[in-house]
């Protein structure tokens, strides 16, 4: 019936990512201040972190979507048994 996508990622396992990512941002703004190749690094970091982070949402966006689907698709369904099995009781009573 239901099928567990292993693409998915706990909320707990969010949560820490995102605490361990708040701390990194933190700590190279910080050492950011040191120099202009330090600069660059930290901002190339920040950039990718970003993306990351971006097409994390976009993945939980599109899963949210496929799973609205799924059980639009299964609600549907099961309105048809009903009706089907409606109109067979109405037709034999």
């Amino acid at each position: 019936m239901a099928n567990k996508n292993d693409n998915t990622i706990s909320p707990v396992a969010a949560g820490v990512a995102g605490a361990v990512i708040g701390a990194g941002v933190a700590i190279a703004g910080a050492v950011a201040l040191k120099d202009e190749k330090t600069r660059k690094k930290v901002k190339d970091a920040i950039s990718d972190v970003k993306d990351k982070g971006s097409e994390y949402v976009e993945n939980m966006q599109d899963q949210a979507a496929n799973k609205k689907d799924e059980l639009t698709d299964e609600a549907q369904d099961k309105k048809e048994e009903i009706k089907d099995e409606a109109e067979r009781q109405v037709k034999s009573a």
